[in-house]
């Protein structure tokens, strides 16, 4: 069996689950292969089953991802869908309509949609403590991932009519990024010309011409340029107020075992015991079946 993980990743997030995905492929000796999708115009057809991986962006697919689906033109494969967010609202439950209906359009046959939670690159950083157990409970869940897409086990989807509504309404989002990217700045007293927001942009929106970095309109709000900023010199216009810089370590905070201290976002962490006491629980391998893919 040969798997394909596509994933769009601003900062990270889906690109860490899908590389851990690959680990729990590959240690039942299922061929994996991580392509991300800012770096592929075409796709072999070799592969029986293919990943597709994103961040929801205001209760959507980011429209970079659905452009480049319909680029590559996928027909005729299994295929399952991965979104992250910061939050499990069930608004986000319609986000991957658009893939939905494309993919089935071309003939593929639908598998499966998880969402997993992972944390915030905008709005706040995420308690290292509370970072640290929900990618404890990731690794369960995607060993449940990897076991029921690979044996091709079928998840019925509903996309309800009110979320649809609501999925529609936010893309309003992709406007505000728009008019937002005239706002983008770089501090200059503070850059260092790194050039990793010029480099690692995945629509080429930031250029750097006569001393002076220019944002262009086609920015997504992915926040890779500015959570990634060295010296966080990039204001992100009106959304700045809500700016989170610097990576999480996740390989060592998937290691620790960090005591939580009681916070001004309680409330806001306390939404997430479901999950995480749902998907810290073991998940159980049939080997039996696993063998077939050896």
């Amino acid at each position: 069996m040969k798997v394909l993980l596509l994933v769009f990743s601003g900062t990270n997030n889906s690109l860490y689950v899908c590389t851990e995905l690959k680990k729990e492929y590959e240690k039942h000796n299922i061929q994996t292969k991580v392509l991300k999708l800012e770096e592929t115009e075409e796709l072999s057809d070799d592969y029986d089953l293919i990943g597709i991986s994103y961040p929801i962006h205001a209760f959507s697919t980011p429209r970079f991802v659905e452009r480049k689906l319909k680029e590559l033109n996928i027909k005729n494969k299994h295929y399952f869908i991965i979104k992250t967010s910061g939050e499990l609202l069930p608004l986000n439950s319609a986000s991957s309509y658009y893939i939905y209906k494309l993919m089935n359009k071309n003939n593929n046959t639908f598998l499966a949609e998880y969402h997993i939670l992972m944390p915030y690159n905008i709005i706040f950083r995420f308690d290292d403590a509370v970072t640290s157990r929900i990618l404890k409970a990731n690794r369960n869940f995607i060993k449940k991932i990897a076991y029921e897409t690979s044996n091709k086990r079928f998840r019925r989807i509903d996309f309800k009519k009110k979320y649809k509504l609501i999925r529609n309404i936010f893309k309003i989002q992709r406007l505000g990024a728009y008019l937002n990217s005239f706002l983008y700045k770089v501090n200059l007293d503070k850059c260092i010309k790194c050039m990793k927001c010029v480099n690692n942009c995945p629509t080429k929106n930031i250029k750097y011409e006569n001393g002076k970095f220019k944002f262009g309109t086609n920015c997504l709000m992915c926040m890779r340029c500015s959570f990634f900023c060295p010296e966080d010199a990039i204001r992100i216009g009106f959304l700045n107020g809500w700016k989170v810089n610097g990576k999480y370590d996740y390989e060592n905070l998937k290691q620790d075992n960090l005591q939580y201290e009681n916070n001004k976002r309680d409330s806001f962490y306390y939404k997430f015991l479901p999950y995480l006491e749902e998907h810290e629980e073991p998940f159980e391998l049939d080997y039996e079946i696993q063998k077939d893919h050896s």
